[in-house]
């Protein structure tokens, strides 16, 4: 279940773990997920002990008991993730896993929440005008977004960091392998690549509608409308 209605630095690549067995054992923290569990009950009062961000998706996904602790005993109602985008070939430029990893995530997530009794949800995390995101791949991930009802409000417009593989493809225009990438530069590309994040806010309809009716879109105009006017919903 995800709650998408909760803004981050963006610029960094990080590496997401495929097969390596240091990166996806367990073990460890499980071993020390239950150290915490048994001091919080020891007292005389319970000690909560809360974990708001920071799990990598990714690696969580491949260990159903790393979830189900997670879920049952550190989650105490939202948990912020960061699946970052939609489209697959923006998401190998930001070094993520694909998005049906993080769909992944969020049924086991879900199955953990039912198991534990529990009703807590996912605040997902997204970033516009990273390099290599074009209109029509934002346009996509608002589709996604809009075809689900979230309106997310974890949300940044990229922003270069000195040092970082994501800011020498903004600076040089290429990928990795020299291959030439699209590059959001102008304040008025930005500008609607972020509204078209947040295509629920009634500062952006004019620019989204525009947006549309150019690319020929304006199927999706009426749900947006819709999704404009009604309260903020919960999804499961």
């Amino acid at each position: 279940m995800a709650d998408p209605t909760e803004t981050t630095t963006a610029g960094t690549r990080p590496t997401y773990a495929t097969s390596t067995p240091k990166l996806t054992d367990h073990d460890p923290m499980l071993e020390m997920m239950e150290a915490f569990v048994r001091w919080s009950e020891s007292g005389t009062k319970k000690t909560n002990v809360f974990i708001a961000s920071g799990i990598r998706h990714d690696m969580a996904v491949k260990s159903r008991e790393y979830v189900d602790m997670l879920v049952r005993h550190f989650v105490g109602g939202h948990l912020k993730v960061a699946p970052e985008h939609y489209c697959s070939n923006v998401l190998d430029l930001m070094g993520k896993p694909s998005f049906e990893v993080f769909e992944q995530f969020e049924q086991r997530f879900a199955e953990a929440s039912r198991r534990a009794g529990k009703e807590v949800y996912l605040v997902p995390y997204f970033i516009s005008s990273h390099p290599g995101c074009s209109n029509a791949d934002a346009l996509k991930l608002t589709e996604y977004l809009v075809s689900r009802s979230w309106r997310v409000r974890q949300v940044q417009d990229f922003v270069p960091i000195p040092l970082t593989l994501s800011t020498a493809m903004y600076v040089s225009g290429v990928d990795p392998k020299g291959r030439k990438i699209h590059i959001t530069r102008s304040r008025k590309e930005k500008r609607l690549q972020a509204a078209l994040l947040q295509y629920y806010e009634p500062r952006n309809k004019k620019l989204i509608t525009d947006f549309l009716q150019e690319q020929r879109r304006t199927d999706l105009l009426p749900k947006i409308n819709h999704l404009q006017k009604s309260k903020p919903r919960r999804t499961r």
